[in-house]
């Protein structure tokens, strides 16, 4: 341990360092000590189930409080007519967000008539919203508790990046064991997920707010409770449906993870059809879930701009939202829909028993015999060369790949990554890598973490290759970015189970199409940032370059790139993040490592397992970001960036 206590400063320690890790490299044995693992999940569960047992008495009535209100209103919303239904859909999201997103509600509406999942989509509006309303009055409490107390904000806000970063399919294992499967487990997971953003925006609202309107209330006299209600909630509002809107992002991410635990909705139809391998089933349901998360992330970040547009804040909201007269009349229009709609079911006894699940055969629309056409043309004519394209790549990279990291000795690896986040991130940080990576022995997932790490190296890096080739491209040509950014902003809107069907599709199962899926699950963050730090340079940097006679491929290397270099690394850390958590998902189609142990520990709802190994994968991913962030921090442009920008970064 003796190597993380090294100066930051090159030269004689550092070569000592990198000299002693050798030695170290290639004298001490490579397995991890079998005799040193540590049976903490076995203890954890231990603890779990006397805990459920303890507390059976309040968990049991909330669950069944929860599952009566779930089932009541989805037995409401069935029982009115479906037109009506519609109409009123469609209305409040005119009267939110405009006419364009309208549109697109209508086409959401049709296309779950077309497809036949108009009852399944009515589920996952009604599992949403309870997830949602659950995680904004809990969000906001505790960032209103934050405010008041500020000695608890550290531990909270901590709490909140912990939760962020905890693989999502560990969620479902203690929520199962207390509530059982089903849709209660559902609506309690989801409200846990998406609470974080919620707590975090609400905390920063708070805290943003001008010193002026609080002086002005405590000098009328107004308690702080008044304080908070009347001056600092409604000036924090848009920060707090900022917070909504990613809460409901995450709601629909999680709509069909939860169907693993017998969750109802759209993504019950994607998770079964990806079993049976019936790809036309499950593209029916994710272009309805994908047509949801782009019409409700549109909505309520429209609403969050019409909130600024009140407060007189925000000349986009101007644009977007249109005046206050415009607001007025597309209210008039939605409540004139709505009221024809009641008019004429009330009138017509057709339009009344009008059945939106079973549409006509003129209306009806599926994938299911386009794409298994598709996939029967693929296998038919290329599918010998798809095969052995994919049993080359893991004979010849991921094979060696595993074998190279599986022959380098345990002790050297946590000796290596110890050295470099001592020289980055100073020895206190270094320290804690090589803690944390001895835990992974400990906890006996050492072999399973040596896969991932393989899996998620190739993956993250084809991914960074072709995030920074894009991103240079977004940068230097307009017409480019106009034709990416759309399809980048498509890409992190679709949940992340969607990302295995095209992968699956063309390669099958097995670890090659996992590390497709993968890359294209991870490459928005760093096309997005790799376009934006080039972008983002003084202008009189490049016109100084430009006035020495420097070529755009030379003002972009010598320039460009050491200057963007902190926020590239940035877009790195995130899609190195991103290919962590898609390690889970991309076990569903043959992925070895950490995601399949937790894949079958949710499946038989084993909490050690599954507690050991996302302990494992949460220490990987930790040091991924740490490593990353200290190379940021010695990044060629990180002292020429603005003291708010690398504060950001």
């Amino acid at each position: 341990m003796s190597l993380v206590i090294i100066s930051r400063r090159p030269g004689r320690p550092a070569a000592v360092a990198f000299l002693t890790f050798i030695a170290v490299a290639f004298v001490i044995p490579g397995e991890f000590p079998a005799g040193w693992r540590i049976d903490v999940g076995s203890r954890l569960a231990t603890w779990s189930d006397s805990l459920i047992e303890a507390t059976s008495g309040f968990t049991d009535p909330v669950g069944q409080f929860v599952e009566s209100i779930y089932a009541d209103l989805v037995l409401r919303l069935s029982l009115v007519p479906a037109l009506e239904v519609a109409t009123a859909f469609v209305g409040m999201v005119l009267l939110i967000a405009g006419w364009r997103l309208a549109g697109l509600a209508v086409i959401v509406v049709a296309w779950l008539v077309a497809t036949g999942l108009w009852s399944a989509g009515l589920e996952t509006m009604v599992l949403m919203a309870l997830s949602v309303l659950g995680a904004t009055v809990l969000g906001v409490a505790v960032g209103v508790s934050c405010s008041v107390v500020p000695r608890i904000r550290s531990l909270v806000l901590g709490c909140m990046v912990g939760m962020q970063t905890v693989p999502v399919f560990l969620y479902l294992i203690p929520v199962v064991l207390v509530f059982g499967p089903g849709n209660t487990a559902a609506v309690f997971v989801t409200l846990v997920y998406s609470v974080p953003p919620v707590v975090t925006l609400t905390d920063l609202g708070l805290r943003q707010v001008p010193s002026d309107p609080l002086e002005a209330t405590a000098s009328m006299g107004a308690t702080r409770w008044q304080a908070l209600r009347w001056t600092e909630l409604p000036i924090a509002r848009p920060q707090i449906i900022a917070g909504v809107n990613q809460a409901v992002m995450l709601a629909i991410a999680m709509s069909i993870i939860a169907a693993m635990i017998g969750a109802e909705g759209l993504g019950s139809p994607v998770w079964s059809s990806l079993g049976r391998l019936e790809f036309g089933r499950a593209l029916d349901a994710g272009v309805a879930l994908v047509l949801i998360a782009v019409l409700l992330d549109r909505s309520t970040a429209s609403l969050s701009e019409l909130t600024r547009r009140r407060r007189g804040t925000s000349a986009t909201a101007v644009s977007r939202i249109g005046s206050l007269s415009s607001i007025r009349f597309r209210s008039c229009v939605a409540l004139m829909a709505v009221g024809v709609a009641v008019a004429a079911v009330a009138l017509s006894s057709q339009l009344r028993n009008l059945d939106f699940s079973h549409a006509p055969e003129s209306m009806r629309f599926t994938f299911r015999g386009h794409v298994d056409a598709f996939v029967d043309e693929v296998n038919l004519r290329a599918g010998d060369f798809l095969a052995g394209m994919k049993d080359a790549f893991v004979l010849h990279v991921l094979g060696p790949l595993n074998q190279l990291l599986a022959d380098i000795p345990w002790l050297g690896v946590v000796a290596g990554m110890a050295w470099v986040g001592s020289v980055l991130l100073g020895p206190s940080r270094g320290l804690l890598i090589a803690v944390g990576l001895v835990s992974i022995g400990l906890v006996g997932m050492w072999d399973q973490a040596v896969l991932t790490v393989s899996a998620v190296s190739v993956s993250a890096a084809i991914a960074i290759v072709v995030g920074v080739l894009l991103g240079i491209a977004m940068s230097a040509f307009k017409a480019v970015e106009r034709a990416v950014r759309p399809m980048l902003d498509v890409l992190q809107s679709i949940p992340i189970f969607l990302f295995v069907l095209p992968s699956v599709i063309i390669l099958g199962s097995g670890p090659a199409a996992g590390i497709i899926a993968t890359v294209i699950y991870s490459l928005a963050p760093v096309a997005r940032l790799t376009a934006l730090g080039l972008k983002e340079i003084d202008r009189t940097v490049l016109e100084a370059g430009h006035s020495m006679g420097a070529s755009w491929w030379q003002t972009l290397r010598q320039v460009r790139a050491p200057l963007g270099m902190p926020i590239i690394l940035t877009g790195m850390s995130q899609t190195i993040l991103l290919a962590f958590a898609m390690s889970v998902v991309s076990a569903f189609i043959g992925t070895p490592g950490l995601g399949q142990v937790i894949l079958t520990a949710v499946g038989q709802a084993d909490l050690a397992a599954g507690v050991e190994a996302g302990y494992a994968m949460l220490v990987l991913a930790l040091v991924a970001a740490s490593i990353i962030q200290g190379l940021t921090r010695v990044a060629p442009g990180a002292r020429a960036m603005p003291t708010h920008e690398r504060r950001a970064v």
